[in-house]
């Protein structure tokens, strides 16, 4: 890996706190997002790969309007980062770390977010058909208008999250969440909140 790609790569710190302040991209990510935007699909996916086992700190990268496909991004840092109007399709970020991330109008079909910290994050609009969102923190989040068709949020913290005017709602799975404060369009709130019971 070369060594400007290594100056992007920072350890996460352990402790997690109450509210994340503004991030702006440093020059190191600015230079990493210029290389990932001329990667074709099947690169993108190979380069990501090779950044296994790596801290990966991709936050506040302008990452819009990409087609990144199956990428890995495992335990990544992702705060406050911009996939709107980006294909992550198939891709996996479990365990990453992603309060405010920015996935407005994306398609996000099959990502697998499991363990995520989401809070405040946007996914308005979004196609999240079959997405896991298993075990994550979602308190705040923004699901207005997303297409939510077998996405699976057992025991997900949806605490104050916005799930109105959400597609497909009837095959998501809600088993174990937590929806305290969760704002529903009118009628649907007690269809979802009977899919918290497990069967």
């Amino acid at each position: 890996m070369p060594d400007q790609d290594k100056k992007a790569l920072v350890p996460r710190k352990r402790s997690v706190p109450a509210k994340v302040s503004k991030r702006i991209p440093t020059p190191e990510t600015l230079a990493l997002v210029a290389k990932i935007r001329k990667l074709t699909p099947a690169s993108a996916r190979q380069y990501f790969r090779d950044l296994q086992g790596s801290t990966v700190d991709l936050s506040a990268a302008p990452l819009q309007g990409l087609l990144l496909s199956g990428i890995q991004l495992l335990g990544a840092t992702l705060v406050q980062t911009a996939f709107n109007d980006s294909d992550l399709t198939g891709g996996d970020l479990r365990g990453s770390f992603g309060p405010q991330f920015g996935g407005a109008n994306g398609r996000f079909v099959g990502v697998n977010f499991t363990g995520m910290d989401l809070r405040e994050a946007v996914f308005t609009n979004a196609d999240l058909t079959g997405a896991k969102f298993i075990q994550c923190n979602l308190m705040n989040t923004i699901f207005t208008g997303a297409n939510i068709r077998k996405t699976n949020f057992a025991g997900a913290n949806l605490t104050g999250a916005f799930l109105t005017a959400v597609r497909n709602y009837q095959t998501a799975i809600f088993e174990y969440a937590t929806m305290t404060g969760t704002l529903f369009s009118p009628g649907v709130e007690e269809i979802i909140l009977a899919k918290t019971i497990p069967r």
